[in-house]
């Protein structure tokens, strides 16, 4: 029953690894007057109450029109390639090894109150015959 649960636990921890380091996303930032505005995962946000132009005079007496909003997107790109397969290059004497050294240890601290343990189940012979007269021993 434990193993049944901690293999389970296991499996959803690999998949959940295997699907964060290969998944890609973007945050987007929204930046007005140097002040963070906004901050998104995964969709665009959409300028709401942000005043897009600032008029002002510049030294040339001449009128500018300047953005005051900006928008930085950064994007997280996940691992493109998994490896399906080891790069260990095992004989098949190194193989058969590994695979009784797992064996051996695995079943090395097995629980004993499992096994059925015989000598409570059998029960002895009935001894109906005198062996002293059957073998003719006799002491003299």
């Amino acid at each position: 029953m434990f193993k049944q649960i901690l293999h389970k636990v296991l499996s959803i921890n690999l998949a959940c690894l295997l699907f964060i380091t290969t998944a890609s996303f973007a945050i987007q930032k929204h930046y007005c007057h140097d002040n963070l505005m906004d901050v998104s995962v995964f969709a665009f946000q959409e300028d709401e109450g942000c005043v897009d132009e600032l008029r002002f005079e510049s030294c040339h007496n001449t009128t500018e029109t300047v953005k005051c909003c900006i928008d930085k997107v950064d994007v997280y790109n996940g691992q493109d390639m998994i490896q399906d397969h080891l790069d260990y290059d095992l004989s098949k004497v190194q193989k058969i090894f590994f695979t009784a050294f797992v064996y051996v240890h695995l079943n090395l601290f097995e629980d004993v109150t499992d096994k059925q343990i015989t000598e409570v189940l059998y029960t002895a012979p009935s001894f109906n015959v005198d062996r002293q007269v059957l073998h003719q021993v006799f002491l003299i």
